[in-house]
């Protein structure tokens, strides 16, 4: 009778806890969503290739989100400037191929965005893997490649890299909780996985980038946007998250 007991006042807690997740305003977490990551990817298509750009000040982010929307003739300065450090992520990934390999290259630091730059930068992604034995880059290496530029926004919380946001993303968050090492579900950029990073994934639960259609090998079918799950299913996931992390702590 004590272990029904206590059953039913963890499930009670759940609830509750549920409940007053799915009540907090996603405006209290605000500054703490610092990195947006942009896919930036070819103006004219040649090589079928990508690369994830970090970006965090509110004016950078406003110009990509300009490039999307406007396109690159009417928004200007189209060539992302940036260091490129050699190593792999696990966020750097070409996501117009099947597969979305991962870049043994990532992006170190974003510097600007430019109309021109030297001809010495132009060059693309597939091209910096060819450095990583060479000593001169053996840090980092400017970019400023002029046939690419941002064309889509990831929604924060996908944390397993498959470009949609759903419960196999919440598993990551959860087995990661807490880590300021293993940062795959550290979805604001602050560098500890923690409640906040838990939030964004509810927030965009059910999205997934889209890329455009014409960057897509003619084989490869284009992304959609699908609309987020009803408030009362998310609150029944986080139920159902809480009594199975109870159960394993028993």
């Amino acid at each position: 009778m004590c272990d029904h007991r206590a059953f039913l006042w963890r499930f009670v807690c759940c609830v509750v806890l549920a409940a007053s997740i799915s009540a907090l305003p996603f405006a209290d977490y605000a500054a703490a969503e610092a990195t947006h990551h942009f896919l930036v990817g070819e103006i004219s298509v040649e090589h079928y290739d990508s690369y994830v750009l970090g970006l965090s000040d509110p004016a950078d982010i406003a110009h990509a989100r300009d490039l999307i929307r406007l396109g690159p003739d009417a928004a200007g300065e189209t060539i992302v400037v940036a260091k490129a450090a050699m190593g792999r992520d696990g966020i750097n990934r070409n996501y117009v191929i099947p597969g979305a390999p991962l870049w043994s290259w990532h992006v170190a630091e974003f510097i600007s965005f430019a109309d021109t730059t030297a001809e010495i930068l132009d060059a693309g992604p597939r091209n910096l893997g060819n450095y990583e034995d060479d000593p001169e880059y053996s840090c980092c290496k400017m970019m400023g490649f002029w046939n690419y530029t941002v064309v889509a926004e990831f929604p924060r919380g996908d944390y397993d890299d498959d470009t949609d946001i759903d419960h196999f993303d919440v598993a990551v968050w959860r087995t990661t909780y807490g880590s300021d090492s293993d940062l795959r579900a550290d979805g604001n950029g602050d560098g500890i996985v923690d409640t906040a990073d838990y939030l964004m994934w509810r927030k965009n639960y059910g999205s997934r980038i889209t890329i455009p259609p014409h960057l897509l090998p003619p084989t490869t079918g284009a992304s959609i946007i699908v609309p987020e799950p009803a408030s009362p299913a998310l609150v029944l996931m986080t139920v159902s998250l809480c009594i199975t992390w109870w159960r394993t702590r028993s």
